[in-house]
């Protein structure tokens, strides 16, 4: 077991927190908080679950992969993958790449 001594415990150390905690520990401690700092925030509201068609069951990584592999190989879902790669393309870079990257051509 390793020892520590007072010098060791006078090292900083980086702590993360939130910033509502962050705010509640200024609060405690009598010092003040910055408004930027506590802010308004909007709330992310999530109710169900997203569409999904690829859906794989990832609880199990090997058997998820080796599904993944076998319906790539296949073309099975080519107009699923290629849909979100276009959402992935508009939300990334604004405009789809097909200028860049050929297309997937779909395996039949």
């Amino acid at each position: 077991m390793k020892t520590f001594t007072s010098l060791d415990l006078q090292r900083p150390r980086m702590v993360m927190t939130s910033v509502d905690e962050f705010a509640r520990l200024k609060e405690a401690s009598g010092e003040q908080v910055s408004r930027e700092i506590v802010g308004e925030r909007r709330a992310v509201v999530r109710r169900g679950l997203p569409d999904d068609p690829l859906g794989y069951d990832t609880s199990h990584i090997s058997a998820c992969a080796l599904a993944m592999a076998e319906a790539a190989l296949s073309g099975r879902n080519h107009e699923f993958v290629a849909s979100e790669i276009a959402a992935v393309e508009k939300k990334a870079f604004e405009q789809p790449m097909t200028d860049i990257f050929e297309p997937i051509p779909a395996m039949a």
